[in-house]
């Protein structure tokens, strides 16, 4: 029996050192191919490797060389197997992080943010990034840094502490490069996901940096939320709730004082943060009912221009033929067409003069035959300008009641179901149904039922996802 179990053990190793030897024939037979002239079979030879896993670890220079493929699918390709490959390339990953080109670094880091926690071991490297100069380089090296700490209760306070110091120090400089925006930001969000309490002064320094871009992050950072402020049509919801929580009740009258903030996503930040630091926030309740109970913003008053000798009037960025007025051709040495939304309306799109407006201005509807303005470029021009404040003010407005109900009013959960049900924006109505779903609020069921029927596809599903919450 002794020599039977024996002789099966012996088998088993060499079975497996059979697997071994032909697994590692194949990793080299790719990696040879990703030498090869054709894109494709680069490509192939890349996510083969990534099958591997950890076995592919002797492709890992071979891989970081592919980071500089000039074909977008073989280096996309090449991110998704050093990934795959995992802690072993960290090392490679590392060095590569310091030695290579301001592309490689900034991939490099990507693929470190994706690994999370796992990628622990590169923080030193990481965290000298952060002392380049290169903001680009800064600005990927945040965000790497604030996955791997995100949630990560591995990593330990004096690296934490550590990670926390070089974020400040980053989001302190301001040279004149205007990627520095974003390395800046970049580094107050990674600051939110540390969780560094000893930022707080930091962040609520920066709530009045002169960067709006900044002040959002230092509000996100500071109080966290759920959504992300977006002049996009979709919100994406954030992984991480994300805030240093109540450590941050310093940050309080900033975060007030910012509802009112010039700028819609600072204003959006703000309201969210403060739902973030609990009880802490309890002094703000006033001042996000203020928001909530805010009326919409007046219509913007109709323009009244002059027209300059030619007939011509300039309305912000757009400069129209007055209504009445005889439409003139385009200028020769500009082009003139009708688009497809104009055709069998007899209109034109002719574009501004650009002898008198500056590159980018607008373009003009005119009919073909000259004669009135078929479409009003200025009542055109109002209308959007409306249409935004609106979305920015009921965005507002549900994120103000959802941190409400954070802070223990229930009742506020009324305001963004009211959104969900009458508001003209799609964008606001979806944002609506996505916080009540937050919530919970069985009363907000019946608006979330009713706005499965409605007419953007968006909100009926966030509408539908929101519902799947509820017990």
């Amino acid at each position: 029996m002794r020599i039977a179990t024996a002789l099966l053990a012996i088998g088993l190793l060499l079975s497996g050192a059979t697997r071994a030897r032909t697994e590692s024939g194949e990793v080299w037979t790719h990696i040879r191919a990703l030498s090869d002239g054709n894109p494709e079979s680069r490509e192939a030879a890349a996510l083969a490797l990534a099958s591997f896993g950890s076995a592919a670890r002797p492709a890992v220079p071979q891989l970081l060389s592919a980071l500089r493929d000039d074909h977008v699918p073989v280096y996309v390709a090449a991110s998704f197997a050093l990934e795959r490959v995992g802690e072993a390339a960290i090392p490679a990953l590392a060095e590569a992080l310091e030695k290579g080109g301001t592309d490689t670094r900034v991939e490099v880091a990507r693929i470190l943010a994706r690994m999370g926690a796992r990628a622990t071991p590169a923080v030193p490297a990481l965290l000298r990034a952060l002392d380049s100069g290169d903001p680009l380089g800064r600005e990927s090296a945040a965000a790497a840094l604030g996955e791997i700490f995100d949630g990560n209760g591995t990593a330990g306070p004096e690296l934490a502490a550590r990670a926390a110091a070089g974020l400040q120090a980053s989001l302190e400089r301001n040279g004149p490069d205007p990627a520095e925006t974003y390395a800046r930001s970049a580094a107050a969000t990674a600051l939110g996901k540390v969780g560094a309490a000893s930022a707080v002064p930091t962040l609520v320094a920066h709530m009045s940096d002169p960067d709006p871009r900044v002040r959002t992050a230092c509000a996100w950072a500071l109080g966290g939320g759920f959504l992300e402020p977006t002049q996009t049509r979709w919100m994406s919801n954030r992984p991480s709730r994300g805030g240093v929580g109540e450590a941050a009740s310093a940050a309080v009258p900033a975060l007030v004082a910012a509802l009112s903030d010039g700028d819609h996503a600072v204003r959006w930040s703000a309201a969210q943060a403060l739902g973030g630091l609990g009880p802490a926030a309890a002094e703000a309740i006033p001042s996000l009912w203020d928001v909530v109970r805010r009326p919409p913003p007046p219509p913007a008053p109709d323009p009244v221009p002059a027209p300059d000798a030619g007939g011509m009037v300039r309305v912000g960025d757009v400069l129209q033929v007055p209504a009445g007025a005889t439409a003139r051709p385009a200028p020769p040495d500009e082009p003139s067409a009708t688009p497809p939304e104009a055709e069998g309306r007899g209109v034109l799109r002719i574009s501004a003069n650009l002898s008198r407006a500056p590159a980018g201005t607008g373009s003009l509807m005119v009919p073909a035959a000259g004669g009135a303005l078929d479409v009003s470029a200025a009542s055109t021009a109002r209308a959007r300008a409306e249409a935004s404040l609106a979305l920015h003010a009921s965005v507002l407005r549900v994120h103000a009641a959802a941190s409400l109900c954070e802070l223990g009013e229930p009742a506020a959960a009324a305001a963004i179901a009211d959104v969900l049900e009458s508001d003209a924006n799609a964008a606001a109505r979806e944002i609506a149904a996505v916080q009540l779903g937050r919530i919970g609020d069985a009363a907000a069921r019946p608006a979330l039922e009713a706005a499965l029927e409605d007419s953007d596809w968006q909100v009926r599903e966030a509408a539908a996802l929101a519902l799947g919450r509820f017990p």
